[in-house]
C-alpha cells in the first residue's frame, strides 16, 4: 500500500463487508487476526445499524497458525457462534494472511457445508491485495446471487428487487427509499429486497420471484446477468437523477416490463417541482462563472449528477473524475490522490460534490455535498432528502443554489 495524505483506497475485504454485514440473519466470519472487526463494527454503527443487526466475527490467528497453516480455529469459532446465535447463513471471508500463505478457503467452506447440511455457508474470495473495494462489492453481490436465490414462481403482485445499495455511498438509504416510492407510485410495484442495505437472508433467497431487477450501481451488473440466466428476470441498470433523467428511467422501465406508468403520479411529481425547475436555470445564469459544477467519486453517481447539472440545468462543466480504474470512461477519468492535488486549485470556484476529504482540501468549502460516505460520517437522520428521483432533483437544486450564493 502506498502513502496517502487523505484516505487510502479501501480494500476488497472492506467492499465485501459493506455488502454482507447489513444482511439480517447472516453471520460474517473472517479468518483473520484479533481485533480485525472492531473498526468494521464502528463503521456500521455510523451508518445507522444496531449492533444486534450486524453479526461480525473473527477467528483470531497466532504465529503457529500462520507458520503451520492451521485452520481448525474456523470450525471452533463457527461452533461457538452457532451455539449462541441461530444463523440462517454464514459468510466466510479471508483476511490478507490466509491469502498470502495460500490457505484453501474454498475447501474449508465445502467441508463445513457437509458438517452443517441445512445451513448455507458461502465463501467470498476478497482478501487478496489485488482486490479494491469495487471488486469486493461486485464479488460479494455476485456470490450472494449465485448461491442464495432459489427457484420460485413469479409473484402475482408486481415486485422488483433493488441491487447495489451499499453503505459506501452517501444517502444510500434515502436513495433506495426514493426509488421504492417511485416504482410504487408509477407502477404499483412493491420492492421485495434491497440488496444489501435492507435485506435479510430470506428476502435474498426469494429474489428469483420478482418480475424485474433494478441495478443501481455497475458492480451489480454481473449478479443481475446471472439472475437473468437463472430465472429469466430482466434488469435495468442506472440511477435516476434529475427530472428528465428520472422520466427517462421510468420510460426504460416501461419498455423493459411492458407496463404503463401512472401518468397522474408523474404529472403530480412534475407539478410539485415545476416552479423550482423553471426558475433554477435563470437563477444560475445570474451567477456566471460561479455556476460551474465539479464532481468525483463513484462513476455511476458522478455521471448521473453530471447529466442533471450540466445536461439538464446547463450548469458549466468543471472537473470530473471517478475513484475506480475499472469504471473510468473517456469523459470520466480515474484520478489518483496526487492527480487530484494538482487540480484542487481549479475547484475553488463553483459547486463541488466529492468525498469529505476532498471537500476539506478545497479552501473555504464547508458544504456537505458528498458523493461517498467517509471516515467518521454518521448517518443520524435516514429521512433527509435523497439525491435520486423527483425529490432528489428538488433537493439538489436547492443545495446547489445555496452553495453558489
Amino acid at each position: 500500500m502506498g502513502l496517502y495524505k487523505q484516505q487510502p483506497l479501501p480494500s476488497g475485504r472492506m467492499g465485501a463487508l459493506w455488502t454482507l454485514g447489513t444482511i439480517k440473519g447472516a453471520v460474517v466470519l473472517e479468518f483473520g487476526s484479533m481485533g480485525h472487526m472492531i473498526y468494521a463494527r464502528r463503521w456500521f454503527e455510523q451508518a445507522g445499524y444496531n449492533e444486534e443487526d450486524v453479526k461480525l466475527y473473527v477467528t483470531h490467528l497466532d504465529e503457529k497458525d500462520i507458520a503451520l497453516g492451521i485452520t481448525d480455529r474456523i470450525g471452533r469459532a463457527l461452533d461457538e457462534i452457532l451455539a449462541e446465535y441461530r444463523a440462517e447463513a454464514v459468510f466466510l471471508i479471508p483476511s490478507s494472511v490466509p491469502e498470502v500463505i495460500g490457505i484453501d478457503m474454498e475447501a474449508i467452506c465445502e467441508e463445513l457445508s457437509y458438517q452443517y447440511e441445512d445451513l448455507p455457508i458461502l465463501f467470498f474470495p476478497c482478501g487478496s491485495f489485488s482486490y479494491n473495494y469495487h471488486k469486493g462489492i461486485e464479488t460479494a453481490l455476485y456470490e450472494l446471487l449465485k448461491h442464495l436465490p432459489v427457484k420460485a414462481d413469479k409473484t402475482e403482485e408486481l415486485t422488483c428487487n433493488i441491487i447495489g445499495s451499499c453503505i459506501d455511498l452517501h444517502l444510500f438509504e434515502q436513495d433506495a427509499r426514493e426509488i421504492e416510492r417511485i416504482v410504487k407510485g408509477a407502477f404499483g410495484m412493491k420492492v421485495s429486497c434491497v440488496l444489501s442495505t435492507k435485506a435479510d437472508v430470506k428476502s435474498v433467497q426469494s429474489m428469483g420471484a420478482a418480475q424485474v431487477n433494478l441495478v443501481i450501481r455497475s458492480e451489480g451488473r454481473k449478479g443481475a446477468e446471472l439472475l437473468k440466466k437463472k430465472f429469466g428476470t430482466p434488469y435495468l441498470l442506472g440511477r435516476p437523477y434529475g427530472y428528465k433523467g428520472t422520466l427517462r428511467w421510468i420510460k426504460q422501465l416501461e419498455e423493459l416490463t411492458g407496463l404503463t406508468a401512472d401518468h397522474k403520479f408523474i404529472e403530480e411529481e412534475l407539478r410539485e417541482g415545476r416552479r423550482v425547475f423553471e426558475n433554477i436555470g435563470h437563477m444560475l445564469e445570474y451567477f456566471g462563472d460561479r455556476a460551474v459544477f465539479h464532481a468525483g467519486g463513484n462513476a455511476d453517481v458522478v455521471q448521473g449528477l453530471r447529466e442533471f447539472a450540466c445536461g439538464e440545468l446547463s450548469i458549466k462543466e468543471g472537473i470530473f473524475w471517478c475513484d475506480s480504474k475499472e469504471y473510468e470512461q473517456d469523459n470520466l477519468p480515474f484520478k489518483t490522490e496526487n492527480e487530484l492535488q494538482e487540480v484542487l486549485e481549479d475547484m475553488r470556484t463553483g459547486i463541488l460534490m466529492a468525498r469529505k476529504e476532498v471537500q476539506k482540501k478545497v479552501q473555504g468549502n464547508t458544504s456537505e455535498l458528498f458523493t461517498e460516505r467517509s471516515i467518521n460520517e454518521w448517518n443520524f437522520n435516514p429521512h433527509t432528502p435523497p439525491y435520486v428521483g423527483f425529490r432528489g432533483a428538488l433537493n439538489l437544486c436547492a443545495r446547489w443554489f445555496e452553495e453558489i450564493q
